[in-house]
């Protein structure tokens, strides 16, 4: 048995020692925990909210600019989903949308075992719309927004599968900066915040 595991020991030291891609594509599969920083109109207290894991998947390309620094381009389908509960009662919020991120990557560990990326994403919501309580329509039925752009940082482990095939474990944390409500005054302000919890396989081209 030790010999087993010195020889995969030895495999993977020498798959990391290979030289990194100057361009590489991906795809990811995981959970869009969806939340939100809420500021309640003036004189109410702020709802209390809870989030379950939602489905979100997509793609990557990556692009080696030089030893250090890799740039990053993504498309994320990514479903949301919110149970806020006030004095009117609990009600359940869904939507879907596409992201689109931009990251800049750097791994400061030899074998790229561990990388962090920091970077920007535009969001669109999905022709769906939004469903409150089981009841589906569109984004101007619920009184928000479509769209948002905001911020994204991210700590992504790989691991070495075969020459120029890895997996990957990639925790995110997405900051929006647009506002969300439309009408903030009567409805109280909110911004996204969101956690995405991936797995996933990369290529080397």
């Amino acid at each position: 048995m030790s010999n087993r595991i010195l020889g995969f020991l030895l495999v993977l030291g020498t798959l990391s020692a290979l030289p990194a891609q100057a361009l590489e594509v991906g795809a990811l599969g995981g959970l869009n925990f969806w939340g939100y920083g809420f500021a309640p109109p003036s004189g109410t207290t702020a709802p209390t909210t809870k989030t379950t894991g939602s489905l979100a998947f997509g793609g990557f390309v990556r692009v080696g600019m030089n030893p250090l620094l890799d740039l990053e381009l993504d498309l994320i389908y990514a479903k949301k989903k919110n149970a806020y509960t006030s004095g009117a009662g609990t009600n359940v919020f869904e939507t879907s949308s596409y992201m689109v991120p931009v990251l800049v990557r750097s791994s400061f560990i030899p074998g790229n075992f561990i990388n962090v990326g920091a970077g920007a994403y535009y969001e669109i919501g999905t022709s769906n719309g939004v469903t409150v309580n089981g009841v589906n329509g569109a984004y101007s039925d619920a009184g928000v927004k479509s769209h948002d752009i905001g911020l994204i940082g991210s700590v992504q482990m790989s691991l070495p599968v075969m020459p120029l095939v890895r997996f990957l474990i990639d925790g995110r944390y997405l900051h929006g900066l647009s506002e969300q409500q439309n009408d903030t005054a009567t409805n109280g302000s909110y911004k996204n915040r969101s956690i995405q919890a991936f797995a996933g396989i990369s290529v080397g081209i």
